[in-house]
């Protein structure tokens, strides 16, 4: 399939596109970090990659393809830099992608919370109902399952839909499950006056604190800790399957980054017959 060439596509209108699926004013208040972070907003752009870290890997990966612009979830620059130091890898990676002309946008919290954003991903990964679902907070869903499930059976289901080998519970009972909210990447303790006000009978996340997984037991609630990394990345594909629908002139391609849920559960990948590479794919209409 050839490429559409009549379409001309700056930095700045992708920075548009993106904010219209996923509004700035979403994001919480401690989250400044959004945006435009690197790169200039008139350098034209024909191939974008899309991942959640910011990484060597990624950088490579990108430049490998010829974009002009990464769309990351997690910032880059997350905190004021002191200095451009090349001996600190963090200041190093940033000084590479300046010199190679390598464009970055970070879309965080407010892609959690936005319509089809990480949040709504992870449920839709997981076939919650979406007719009767529910926002828990900014950057939670609750929705029923397919089926009740015993919390046995729910944790294969889990690892199934998200590709985990392995996931944390708080509790060594079985009871049956209906109601599920998920909240991808890291549960805050400030969603705990949310679950108790709504009927649930387990909770989904990417990582929780110690403490909060005894306050979640003491509830009655399961908590179930799948990795941050697996609960975000559902949203890398959808969004890019959206962002190429509303800029048919660039290529989206997707890096997929670190396993850290293989690496945690030391499963060996050969033995486990894993053949899923943390590289890349293209999204639906597009040309490598």
């Amino acid at each position: 399939m050839q490429r559409r060439t009549n379409q001309i596509t700056t930095i700045g209108q992708v920075l548009q596109t993106l904010e219209s699926l996923a509004p700035p004013e979403l994001a919480a208040e401690w989250d400044l970090a959004i945006g435009l972070e690197i790169g200039h907003p008139d350098t034209l752009v024909n191939r974008v990659l899309l991942t959640l870290d910011v990484t060597e890997q990624a950088v490579e990966m990108a430049l490998s393809r010829s974009c002009q612009l990464i769309i990351a979830h997690h910032p880059l620059l997350f905190s004021p830099l002191p200095a451009v130091r090349l001996d600190i890898p963090e200041q190093r990676l940033i000084a590479r992608m300046l010199k190679e002309g390598l464009g970055l946008i970070a879309a965080h919290t407010n892609l959690d919370a936005a319509e089809g954003g990480v949040a709504d991903c992870l449920a839709d990964t997981l076939g919650l109902n979406a007719a009767d679902r529910q926002k828990v907070g900014p950057y939670g869903r609750l929705g029923n399952l397919p089926r009740p499930m015993l919390i046995s059976e729910l944790l294969l289901y889990i690892k199934e839909k998200l590709g985990a080998l392995g996931c944390r519970v708080n509790r060594d009972q079985d009871p049956k499950i209906r109601r599920l909210a998920v909240f991808p990447g890291s549960f805050d303790e400030d969603n705990l006056p949310f679950l108790e006000q709504m009927e649930i009978d387990a909770l989904l996340c990417g990582e929780l604190k110690h403490h909060l997984a005894l306050q979640l037991a003491a509830r009655g609630i399961t908590a179930i800790d799948a990795g941050h990394d697996v609960t975000e990345r559902v949203v890398l594909r959808p969004l890019s399957v959206r962002l190429a629908r509303l800029l048919p002139g660039i290529t989206f391609a997707v890096h997929e980054g670190l396993d850290y849920n293989r690496v945690a559960f030391r499963v060996n990948q050969a033995t486990a017959g894993d053949d899923r590479k943390a590289t890349r794919e293209e999204s639906p209409g597009s040309i490598g």
